[in-house]
């Protein structure tokens, strides 16, 4: 089993023996249960989920976050985005428990878990961010879980299917890249370190959101994507209602002259094919995303 792990901080709080850290990521604990298999797995980040399904049976997986159709049979299902209990997770006896930290609340759970002695994985938004990060991640999980050698295979086959993608790629064009999603109601600029907008510069775009300077999620408003200017928009379609979210903010008069309302270049994009839910098919996100832009061949 490797001992360096990208991009995750792994903590077992019984039985510490050692820190290390490496310049590709932040330090890790090693401790005795790192090498003990996971046999009843809790996730509780549908990030994660998605990848922990391609490396081991449904049976292994006690609880799981809820994705809706594409929620595995397993035990136990935890409603997406809601507060998790602690107590109910250790009922389960987890052996490994997945958590993506986006809030304080994460955050204590993970400390709680760990004081009753449970393995902890905790992941950061970052990774998430673009292809290569998604599959450092899913490596790091295959160690956790026990299955390397099958992890090895699948990232190779990411690795064929991306090259042939980035010899059909026209990366000289560089168009000017605007992505928008809707949660609840409200309407964001994507976050900079989303995997839409990693996606969009491997794919020979120019993602205009990092102009903004800002960190997270920013509400979107015309004035601000009249001043991008950008050439494409890309809206992140969420469960069908992307066309919906943005009728009325991408018909203001407002934004009339800029150049992708003009050029009538806004495509609606599945969220689960251009974002971290799509693990594994994430290369047919991005050849979504290259023929969106206008730099597929």
């Amino acid at each position: 089993m490797k001992t360096k792990v990208m991009g995750l901080v792994l903590v077992a709080i019984f039985g510490l023996a050692s820190c290390s850290s490496t310049p590709d990521g932040p330090a890790l604990a090693v401790s005795e249960a790192e090498n003990i298999v996971a046999e009843n797995i809790v996730v509780l980040s549908g990030d994660a989920s998605v990848l922990v399904e391609e490396l081991v049976s449904a049976e292994r997986i006690v609880a799981t976050t809820d994705r809706g159709a594409g929620t595995p049979a397993v035990e136990t299902v935890l409603p997406a985005g809601g507060t998790v209990d602690p107590e109910q997770i250790l009922s389960l006896d987890p052996d490994l428990v997945l958590l993506t930290s986006r809030h304080e609340s994460e955050d204590d759970t993970a400390d709680i878990l760990n004081q009753a002695g449970v393995q902890v994985a905790s992941f950061e938004s970052s990774n998430w961010s673009d292809i290569d990060s998604l599959l450092d991640t899913f490596t790091d999980i295959a160690q956790l879980v026990g299955e390397e050698d099958k992890a090895d295979r699948l990232v190779e086959e990411i690795k064929a299917q991306r090259a042939e993608v980035d010899t059909a790629v026209d990366k000289t064009r560089q168009p000017r890249v605007l992505s928008l999603m809707a949660r609840g109601g409200q309407r964001f600029f994507v976050p900079t370190s989303a995997m839409l907008n990693g996606l969009v510069e491997e794919a020979g775009g120019y993602s205009v959101n990092g102009e903004l300077g800002a960190v997270g999620t920013v509400a979107a408003d015309p004035e601000q994507i009249l001043a991008l200017q950008p050439d494409v928009i890309l809206v992140e379609d969420f469960r069908g209602q992307g066309r919906a979210d943005f009728a009325d903010l991408l018909t203001n008069p407002a934004l009339a002259e800029v150049p992708a309302i003009t050029n009538a270049n806004v495509a609606y994009l599945p969220q689960s094919e251009i974002g971290s839910a799509a693990g594994l098919k994430i290369v047919d996100g991005l050849k979504l995303v290259a023929a969106s832009i206008g730099t597929f061949s």
